[in-house]
């Protein structure tokens, strides 16, 4: 029995098939960042600002807000307002996010061990276009000026499908 062998063009027609298939992700996030809380206070009166670039597709949006925290918060819950600001066109949205560190036992409700991670989305999706750009700037809304035990603050901007 004989063995044919495969043209080139099929082997590298395979390989570039195998190459897309490894790069290719089913993650929906267009934007995923951190930024970290000097001294772990974060203060009401520093806006923590998130810039924006170009979108690649148009389409709905979800904001998520993410905390990166210590044991040391003594707080059961964090009120963030998540501003959006994007130009071209014009769209501005204002809400309000709890972020649920504790149930009423005192359990804590974030992924981790001695730091801990939260995440609470922004309930509405936004409307955006292809090359959109903007800011989200989050600021807590709490009594106490500082929070502490606040290492890092995070968004997550994740493309939906718009019947959700």
């Amino acid at each position: 029995m004989a063995i044919k062998k495969c043209p080139l063009h099929a082997l590298w027609l395979t390989l570039v098939i195998m190459a897309l298939s490894a790069c290719y992700s089913n993650d929906s996030r267009v934007v995923s960042q951190y930024q970290h809380v000097d001294n772990a206070v974060w203060d009401s009166q520093s806006d923590i600002i998130f810039p924006i670039d170009s979108l690649a597709t148009g389409g709905c949006y979800r904001l998520s807000v993410s905390l990166r925290t210590t044991n040391m918060v003594p707080l059961q819950k964090i009120y963030i307002t998540a501003e959006q600001e994007y130009s071209m066109p014009s769209l501005h949205r204002k809400d309000t996010v709890i972020v649920q560190l504790t149930d009423e036992a005192g359990n804590i409700q974030g992924q981790g061990i001695n730091h801990y991670t939260y995440t609470a989305p922004v309930k509405a999706t936004v409307h955006l276009h292809k090359g959109q750009n903007g800011q989200i700037r989050l600021t807590h809304i709490m009594r106490r000026t500082q929070l502490s035990g606040i290492t890092d603050i995070g968004i997550t901007l994740t493309h939906e499908d718009c019947g959700n």
